[in-house]
């Protein structure tokens, strides 16, 4: 799921809705607005405005659902009979299925307050203030309540697990190929070391040998001169 991250103090909160707006287009009067990213309220306010004249010209049927881009997400708006828009901004990928959940409760709501769709903004949004507030924290985490998000949420950690565990599985066979090398290497060097102690004894003795056969040489001399002195 892509999501938006907006930075405060020193956490960081990730919001998947992130503007709910009540518009009677009859005269293009926001009614209540809501922004979960308190930094572009203004621009999600401006955008939501917008997006009301927009629907305007498009003549929807009462309760038809639609959805448009936009450069800060995605908008999903429906119209009721008495022509008040129910819009909400959420990231791109957010679950259609979801957000049209969301704005079918706000609608709800809504119609709790009697002669909601000439009501002033200041009537509606005393009425739905708290309740839109607690709406979008809801369904910015579907995970709580939604089976379907939870069980598509619990997927995606076991394919992270999976993908950790595929890593260290290759890391360790790269790391077992290194070690594998390391002792050919150290076989050979094994092999090279006898191979060279082997030849270091031949000359050694075939040096002691010619020692030997010298100091003999040297002995037998030395005799032979004693000798031929004596007889003489």
């Amino acid at each position: 799921m892509c999501i938006r991250d907006r930075y405060m103090g020193s956490r960081f909160f990730m919001n998947n809705i992130k503007y709910f707006a009540y518009i009677r287009l009859a005269d293009n009067l926001l009614l209540y607005g809501k922004s979960a990213e308190r930094r572009n309220e203004g621009t999600f306010r401006n955008e939501a405005l917008l997006m009301a004249a927009r629907i305007k010209g498009m003549n929807l049927f009462a309760e038809e659902r639609q959805r448009q881009n936009s450069a800060n997400g995605c908008w999903s708006f429906t119209v009721d009979r008495s022509q008040i828009a129910y819009l909400v901004l959420s990231t791109a990928t957010y679950s259609e299925r979801l957000s049209f959940a969301l704005l079918k409760e706000a609608r709800e709501h809504l119609e709790t307050l009697d002669q909601y769709f000439v009501a002033s903004d200041a009537v509606v949004t005393r009425h739905c203030k708290e309740f839109v507030k607690r709406l979008m924290e809801k369904f910015d985490k579907p995970e709580s309540f939604d089976q379907l998000t939870k069980a598509h949420a619990n997927i995606r950690e076991l394919e992270v697990i999976a993908e950790k565990n595929i890593s260290k599985v290759l890391v360790n066979t790269q790391n077992l190929g290194d070690l594998q090398t390391k002792t050919e290497k150290m076989r050979n060097n094994a092999a090279d070391f006898r191979s060279n102690a082997a030849e270091l004894n031949r000359i050694m003795y075939w040096r002691n040998m010619r020692l030997n056969i010298i100091i003999g040489s040297m002995v037998l001399g030395g005799l032979g001169y004693a000798y031929l002195i004596l007889i003489k």
